[in-house]
């Protein structure tokens, strides 16, 4: 049975946070991030009115407490085998980072939702303390001789725990990789490193002549390349157009107000622009700039270019939310792929309301 969706006891005298209100809640967290949890939203997202939930004895910290202490037995009871089983310090050391793995799976969309839970109280008054089973098993190793000795133990179990918590997470929530391959490569890269310089012999180095693909292969829409899918009509549909340009919704994104501008005509880059067409894209930048602003909760949009992928001449337009400061300059393209994706429909109606501002 998935542990995260089956009926979770209650302590007697504590409020109830049914099934529907843990999801509620996990929604929100991906919406909004822990600061923007609120019961108002939660309340607002299961149809029921905040008095109700409020006089059931709810609140934004009892909802997030169910979520962290439900996370907090899992953990413990996934941990109490590895923890009274045989076996040399590293083997309990893998065995524990596998089964870490498996309680991430039971409780993705949470972590997927934020990184927050572990690092709050599993009960009142009763801090987090998911390293212990860590740091006792890098000591074993060390007694053991399993394991190399290290200087601070806290440190490198913790380093292990979010080395493969995180990216575990990513590629199984994100990249849709399958359990059994995460769990492996991730665990035994943690353990092992990627060269694993002791265990196989160090790989020659190569000539930067030697690993550059030259000539390139030939993009979507350049002679010997596959068709451009744009000419072709094989992206998604315009929900904006004039004589010049074509503006379009992505998919699989995380960033709603974020769209494509392509010219009408079959050129690859702003130097092959026609000189109207060049003078033209200022101005119709500007008006997508603009429309997209009209969203709200937007700090600034961002304009992209690359290429690489098909030889009509479009650019990319995404939104940087107020306050991620964190997704500043080159770094929004890389949270715009960590983010959670919301639904191509989400994008698609967001897209509509930036063409109906144009």
């Amino acid at each position: 049975m998935n542990r995260s969706t089956a009926t979770h006891p209650t302590p007697r005298g504590a409020p109830i946070v049914d099934e529907e209100l843990r999801r509620a809640t996990i929604e929100v967290l991906r919406e909004r991030g822990f600061e923007g949890l609120t019961l108002e939203r939660v309340a607002e997202s299961v149809g029921r009115a905040r008095s109700t939930l409020w006089r059931q004895g709810l609140s934004r910290d009892v909802l997030f407490e169910a979520l962290v202490g439900e996370l907090a037995e899992d953990f413990r009871s996934t941990m109490y085998p590895v923890l009274t089983s045989g076996g040399t310090g590293r083997e309990r050391l893998v065995q524990g980072l596998e089964s870490l793995c498996k309680l991430l799976d039971r409780h993705l969309p949470l972590m997927l939702a934020t990184d927050e839970a572990f690092h709050q109280e599993t009960a009142p008054g009763v801090p987090p303390d998911y390293l212990h089973p860590f740091i006792q098993f890098f000591h074993e190793g060390a007694r053991d001789g399993s394991l190399p000795a290290v200087e601070d133990v806290v440190s490198t179990a913790d380093v292990a725990f979010n080395a493969v918590a995180w990216p575990y997470v990513h590629l199984r929530g994100r990249h849709g990789w399958p359990a059994k391959k995460a769990r492996s490569r991730i665990v035994g890269v943690v353990l092992n490193g990627i060269a694993a310089a002791e265990s196989r012999p160090r790989a020659k180095s190569r000539k930067e002549s030697e690993w550059r693909q030259i000539p390139e292969p030939p993009r979507r829409g350049e002679p010997g390349g596959p068709p451009c899918g744009i000419c072709d009509g094989g992206t998604t549909g315009a929900v904006w157009s004039d004589d010049n340009w074509t503006l379009h919704p992505p998919v699989g994104g995380s960033l709603p107000g974020a769209v494509w501008l392509a010219s009408r005509v079959h050129v690859d880059s702003f130097v092959d622009l026609p000189e109207a067409l060049a003078a033209d894209f200022g101005r119709v930048a500007a008006r997508v700039e603009r429309a997209i602003l009209t969203l709200g909760d937007l700090a600034r949009v961002h304009l992209y270019r690359w290429g690489d992928g098909g030889a009509h001449f479009h650019v990319w337009f995404l939104p940087r939310p107020l306050g991620m400061v964190e997704a500043s300059g080159m770094m929004l393209p890389i949270w715009e792929d960590v983010l959670a994706n919301v639904t191509d429909e989400e994008l698609a109606a967001a897209a509509k309301r930036v063409a109906a501002a144009m």
